[in-house]
């Protein structure tokens, strides 16, 4: 290092900010030019000086290897970046897949679980249709009998009358044998009718004609009272799980009331599924 000649009362070395480094301050120096010796190394320092240095095996991290590294995953991005793009969306298409199959599945089983409880509600919430009561025997402008059944939705969902059977007909008393024309309360399909909790509904059914030749045989077994005036039938309705049920119902008339009462001989044939 050089000082450069100067007169000023204090000396400045060569500062690399450019600013000044006082080494005496208002005290006489003496201005010359020349190398400045360098002061007296101890006997240790020498020798340290003079031995090469040699690496160990130990690594040290250096901050310049991670911006080495981003700049060559900035340069693969770079150069292969079609390949890249096309794996990315490659990967992304395979998730959509599997998420759209996910959401599927969520969406069955959330279904099911749905379909299962209203099942269950409607199982332990079931309607059951009964025999309200039945009004009757009438005689129409034919002079055929008839009466007024009337069913009532008890339960708590709602019932789907399907069918519906019923007849009024005659039966003798010894043998339980049916007068021509016979019996006939088969169910038979009809235009579904919505029963909801108390709601009720009426059939009117009419007795069936009788074949002339036979007319006078009846009015006489009439007459002595070998005859039973009964009102059969049977209604065929389902829930919402589609499971079907019967109301049946048996009926004789009482010919001191001139109403239909239940028959203990046919107590069997009165019941409700």
């Amino acid at each position: 290092m050089y000082v450069e000649r100067s007169c000023c009362p204090w000396i400045r070395f060569g500062d690399p900010l450019g600013r000044p480094f006082p080494i005496a301050q208002r005290s006489p120096v003496h201005c010359f030019s020349g190398p400045i010796a360098s002061p007296a190394l101890t006997v240790d320092q020498r020798q340290g000086a003079a031995q090469p240095h040699v690496a160990g095996p130990e690594f040290r991290y250096s901050a310049g290897m991670n911006g080495n590294i981003f700049t060559t995953a900035l340069e693969f991005l770079d150069k292969y970046n079609g390949a890249v793009t096309a794996v990315a969306t490659a990967f992304i298409a395979i998730f959509t897949i599997v998420l759209v199959f996910v959401t599927g599945r969520q969406a069955r089983l959330t279904t099911a679980a749905l379909n299962l409880a209203r099942q269950e509600f409607v199982a332990t919430h079931r309607p059951r249709v009964i025999v309200r009561y039945i009004q009757g025997p009438f005689e129409n402008d034919e002079g055929r009998q008839f009466y007024w059944i009337t069913f009532v939705n008890i339960g708590v969902n709602r019932a789907i009358i399907e069918a519906f059977g019923a007849d009024l007909a005659k039966r003798s008393d010894g043998t339980d044998r049916w007068a021509p024309p016979g019996l006939d309360a088969e169910p038979k399909e009809i235009s579904p009718i919505v029963l909801t909790c108390g709601q009720r509904h009426t059939f009117i059914v009419t007795a069936r004609d009788i074949p002339e030749a036979l007319v006078e045989i009846q009015i006489f077994r009439e007459g002595v009272g070998d005859y039973q005036l009964c009102a059969v039938g049977l209604i065929r309705y389902r829930d919402g799980n589609g499971v079907a049920r019967d109301t049946g119902f048996f009926r004789v008339l009482d010919d001191g009331r001139r109403s239909f009462v239940l028959s203990e001989h046919d107590s069997e044939m009165e019941y409700q599924d």
